[in-house]
C-alpha cells in the first residue's frame, strides 16, 4: 500500500531524474532524426538503468531527507546539556561543549543538574531537568 510519505518520496526521486530522462529522449530523438539506427536493446537497457537508479536514489537519498535536522534552531531541541551556573531562573548551560545563556521553565536548577532543551529564543535556550 503507498501512503503519503512513500508517495511523496516517489515523487521527490522522480522530480530528480526528470532533467536525465529529458535528455536521453533529447539524444533518442536527434540520433532518430539522423537516421542513425539505435536498436532495442539500447533503449531497453537505457530504461533498465533509469529504473535501477532511481530505486538506488530511493534507498540512499529518502533516509537522508527523513533524517532529523542536526544544525540550527531544530538541531538543539531536544539536546541534552549540563548546568553550569544556576538557573534562577535564568543562567547558563553547556551543550555540546558550549556555553548558553538559558532559562528554566520548571523552577530553579542547581550547577551540575542536567536539562533538556524544549524551546529555542534567539540565543537563549529553554530548559527543564532531564528525565532520569
Amino acid at each position: 500500500m503507498i501512503t503519503k510519505g512513500t508517495l511523496k518520496d516517489w515523487l521527490i526521486i522522480l522530480a530528480a531524474l526528470l532533467d536525465d530522462i529529458a535528455v536521453a529522449l533529447v539524444v533518442l530523438l536527434v540520433l532518430y532524426l539522423l537516421d542513425i539506427p539505435v536498436s532495442p536493446e539500447i533503449i531497453v537497457f537505457l530504461a533498465l538503468f533509469v529504473v535501477a537508479f532511481a530505486v538506488v536514489m530511493h534507498k540512499a537519498v529518502i533516509p537522508a531527507i527523513h533524517r532529523r535536522k542536526e544544525t540550527g534552531k531544530e538541531g538543539m531541541l531536544g539536546m541534552e546539556g549540563e548546568v553550569t551556573e544556576p538557573l534562577t531562573p535564568a543562567g547558563c548551560v553547556c551543550v555540546k561543549n558550549e556555553r548558553w545563556n538559558a532559562k528554566s521553565l520548571e523552577g530553579d536548577i542547581q550547577a551540575g543538574e542536567k536539562v533538556e532543551v524544549v524551546e529555542v529564543e534567539g540565543l537563549t535556550l529553554k530548559v527543564k531537568r532531564k528525565e532520569k
